[in-house]
């Protein structure tokens, strides 16, 4: 998926339901507390996103946003993963 920037690939509460990972661009990790915002990491090539979030159930504890002028994420249902490692338990040995 090609976002362009300031684009908030998803925000503070939202359910966790992917995995992303960063193909082209940089994404901005950001905390608020409805008032004030901080910049807290800059994500780019290669980064996992989602990883605790998903695999503990948790809500999104931060807004990650687009920070460059484009950005391409790839979105993985984890549920896919999930199905195959059941059907295909050699894969998690």
């Amino acid at each position: 998926e090609e976002l362009s920037v300031s684009v908030k690939v998803f925000e503070i509460g939202d359910r966790c339901q992917f995995l992303y990972v960063v193909l082209i661009g940089t994404l901005e990790v950001v905390l608020s507390d409805g008032i004030h915002s901080k910049v807290i990491d800059k994500l780019g090539k290669g980064s996992i996103i989602g990883r605790n979030s998903l695999l503990m159930n948790l809500l999104w504890p931060y807004q990650v946003r687009v920070n460059s002028n484009t950005a391409v994420i790839v979105q993985i249902d984890m549920n896919n993963i999930y199905r195959e490692m059941k059907l295909s338990p050699t894969l998690i040995e």
